[in-house]
């Protein structure tokens, strides 16, 4: 079988840092928030370049201590894709805030800007936009509707380690940026993680209070927080995986680029559109197939796995079903996007089988 992830591999390969940065958790008792998490959060904003990184327990509570951050409540409307996971509504209704649902742009899956400006009220707060599979947003566009209706934007980057825009890092192009390490990321933890990154000093020393209860000084809580606290052995291994992000994202950018040759004469397939000035680190290879679920069988037949992201848009999801919104493309995509492996395990050979099966189902 060719799977889409292959953890064990990409374990053994760099095993010995691995197991070294576990037993350095062990011997130090460092076990939540210590010195190994402030060492991850150091080494990743300035692999980003941001001033400042906070390192939480997940992505969710990442997007969901921005939003507090903010100062976003219950009566204001964050605008937020349909077509993603769903942690990125949920962590605005954890604020007590409403959601409200943008359709995607068909060929980047990403934000449809004009239906995102025709939905600012005078309720709208902020925007968070996702950089969906690892392909950037035009950020060009967006802060600039963010700076016209003076709305706050975070980006949701959990799928865009690495990522470039205009040749910057993605998590540089507004209020806070956030992301998330659970496993299957480019950059994965051994359980879950996530970041919090911002330039601004004032802001970063609130998010501290609200990852760790409310607290600033050790019994004193100015205010309700969380504990959103990520673990040292997280910070410690994801340490070590930074090391081989740049490296391990080269390989998922010559895979998608093989990928494209071998499927652009297969009319029935559209292989992904990538943002103009962008890099596209390629947390998915996701392509639109006529006929997708049958694809998605036969393919399965032939021992290769695949994934759908996603299968039902989050607007038509039951919490959110009362929220009258249209999203023609978001539905549309849902029926079409099926991603094929890409990660660094995955061959040349392996993409050539992949695409000669993806062939000779459409003959």
């Amino acid at each position: 079988m060719i799977k889409m992830y292959d953890f064990k591999s990409q374990y053994l390969g760099i095993k010995n840092q691995i197991d070294n940065s576990i037993q350095n958790v062990l011997n130090d008792s460092a076990f939540s928030n210590g010195k190994y998490v402030q060492q991850f959060e150091k080494q990743f904003s300035e692999y980003i370049g941001s001033n400042h990184c906070l390192a939480v327990n997940n992505g969710t509570s990442a997007l969901h201590i921005a939003l507090l951050a903010l100062g976003i409540k219950a009566n204001d409307e964050v605008l937020v894709p349909s077509f993603s996971f769903f942690a990125t509504c949920e962590s605005v209704s954890l604020t007590g805030a409403q959601p409200i649902f943008v359709d995607s742009d068909y060929d980047t899956y990403n934000l449809d800007l004009r239906d995102l400006e025709s939905k600012i009220t005078e309720k709208t707060k902020a925007i968070i936009c996702v950089h969906l599979y690892g392909n950037p947003c035009d950020m060009d566009a967006l802060r600039a509707i963010a700076n016209k209706y003076n709305l706050n934007l975070i980006e949701d980057a959990a799928q865009a380690h690495g990522s470039e825009y205009n040749n910057n890092k993605i998590g540089n192009f507004s209020d806070f940026s956030c992301f998330s390490f659970y496993p299957t990321k480019n950059l994965g933890a051994y359980g879950e993680g996530g970041a919090v990154l911002t330039n601004d000093k004032e802001s970063y020393y609130k998010l501290l209070s609200l990852r760790n209860h409310g607290s600033s000084e050790q019994y004193k809580h100015e205010f309700i927080g969380h504990n959103y606290r990520m673990s040292g052995f997280q910070g410690s291994i994801l340490s070590v995986k930074l090391k081989y992000l740049d490296k391990w994202n080269d390989i998922r950018i010559n895979n998608a680029k093989l990928y494209n040759i071998l499927l652009k004469n297969v009319d029935e397939i559209q292989i992904p559109n990538i943002n103009k000035n962008s890099k596209h680190v390629f947390h998915q290879y996701v392509i639109k197939a006529k006929s997708r679920d049958e694809l998605k069988k036969y393919l399965a037949k032939h021992d290769i796995d695949s994934a759908i992201y996603y299968p039902n848009p989050c607007h038509l999801q039951k919490p959110y079903l009362k929220i009258k919104t249209i999203a023609p493309f978001s539905e549309k995509l849902s029926h079409e996007v099926l991603a094929l492996p890409i990660s660094e395990h995955i061959t040349k050979d392996n993409i050539k089988y992949i695409t000669d099966t993806i062939s000779k189902f459409y003959v």
